[in-house]
């Protein structure tokens, strides 16, 4: 195995169970996997699905209901809890003043003190997401498929929400307008407790809540019609970044009426994790076409560019990112890791399909200007070409 770099920049939990460390300058990923677990031994139940960061330990959340803590700077995993006792899907992690926190799609949401009793709530069924105040206010959002958003103090006991939104009004037909909370972050608030949340919905719609204010949002911006799979917000709150399910990453400014601000471009599959620098300046994202690409957040433009191997559902910026000495200039690299063997086992033990390459003279040919199209040359409609057009057409228009 090779020796483990001695900084890294992106931390990202794959579809296999793998964290994943990447080295931006000069570039390079480094695997990493719990003790005595070999990559063929994982599966889809040791999929990454959450993750959260306190100082130098990060917390994943699993498919199979079980909590990782992995040390950044010894580089290694140090702690393994089971949190759902098979009992639905963990949709948030969150570490709070020495409490672990997390949820599930089945609206349980539970903490766990040191050395203490577990006690939980419930937040209503069908939840999608859950995210956690950095300030000392103990205030926890969640919210899902008919299931509003709301506002939990963990200070007090209480079964009962402090905050529960309000659904938007009909639209103008007056129809009813579904209520689903895909994504939730808290804006950054450092003159008191963090009261202003942002959501993403699964119907393509942004939206700002000011909890002291209204139950209603007060801001709401609508992209793409597609659901909101990922959403981060800059330090200073101006700016929200989303992503969608068909690869669009856009910034909004929420202080210019949700306008667009930027949009990052390169994707190739759906958006799954976004996350910003503790700076500001550097927005890191990753997708379902495995590549972890980084851009300048001011301006949308591409950093870097890592083919990862992998899906990756979740990933978080390290502290020390961006350093001094970053350029400016896109690089693109797959792995540079030594450690690959692993995973090239599992390749390398799945039985080969055959495939069948098949060649149809004509298609994708420009036709010559003020020749006549091919039926009326003599070419009947349903010929070989011609089929073949329809189908390649077909599958576009399904894609």
């Amino acid at each position: 195995m090779a020796e483990a770099p001695s900084h890294v920049d992106v931390w990202l939990g794959s579809s296999l169970g793998l964290m994943k460390g990447v080295t931006l300058d000069p570039l390079r990923c480094t695997n990493y996997l719990p003790g005595g677990l070999s990559v063929s031994q994982t599966d889809k139940n040791h999929e990454m699905l959450c993750m959260c960061r306190q100082r130098e330990t990060l917390y994943v959340g699993l498919r199979r209901g079980v909590v990782q803590a992995f040390d950044s700077q010894l580089k290694r995993f140090t702690l393994e809890c089971d949190v759902t006792s098979g009992v639905g899907t963990l949709v948030g992690v969150a570490r709070h003043d020495q409490i672990l926190i997390t949820c599930t799609d089945r609206g349980s949401l539970s903490f766990w003190p040191p050395e203490e009793k577990k006690w939980e709530r419930e937040v209503g069924k069908e939840t999608c997401c859950m995210a956690v105040t950095d300030s000392p206010d103990s205030r926890v959002a969640t919210g899902g498929r008919e299931n509003p958003l709301k506002l939990w103090d963990t200070s007090q006991l209480s079964h009962t929400p402090i905050f529960t939104a309000k659904n938007v009004r009909p639209d103008r037909l007056g129809l009813r307008v579904p209520v689903w909370v895909n994504r939730v972050v808290f804006s950054p608030d450092h003159s008191g407790p963090q009261s202003i949340l942002v959501t993403g919905t699964g119907y393509g719609e942004v939206r700002m809540y000011d909890t002291r204010a209204q139950k209603r949002p007060l801001l709401r911006t609508e992209y793409g019609g597609e659901p909101i799979t990922a959403l981060t917000m800059s330090p200073d709150g101006r700016y929200c970044v989303a992503g969608n399910s068909v690869g669009e990453l856009v910034r909004f400014d929420l202080r210019a009426g949700g306008g667009v601000a930027g949009r990052y471009k390169g994707f190739g599959g759906g958006v799954t994790a976004v996350d910003v620098s503790g700076d500001g300046s550097i927005l890191a994202a990753c997708g379902l076409d495995r590549y972890l690409r980084t851009y300048s957040l001011d301006r949308p433009k591409l950093l870097h560019q890592v083919y990862v191997k992998l899906q990756c559902r979740c990933l978080t910026i390290g502290e020390n990112y961006p350093r001094a000495n970053d350029g400016g200039e896109v690089q693109s690299e797959g792995e540079k890791e030594g450690d690959d063997s692993d995973e090239e086992d599992v390749w390398a033990s799945m039985a080969t399909v055959g495939e069948t390459t098949r060649t149809v003279e004509g298609v994708g040919k420009r036709r010559a200007r003020g020749s006549p199209p091919a039926s009326k040359r003599g070419r009947p409609d349903n010929s070989p070409s011609q089929q073949a057009s329809k189908l390649n057409r077909h599958s576009s228009s399904k894609s």
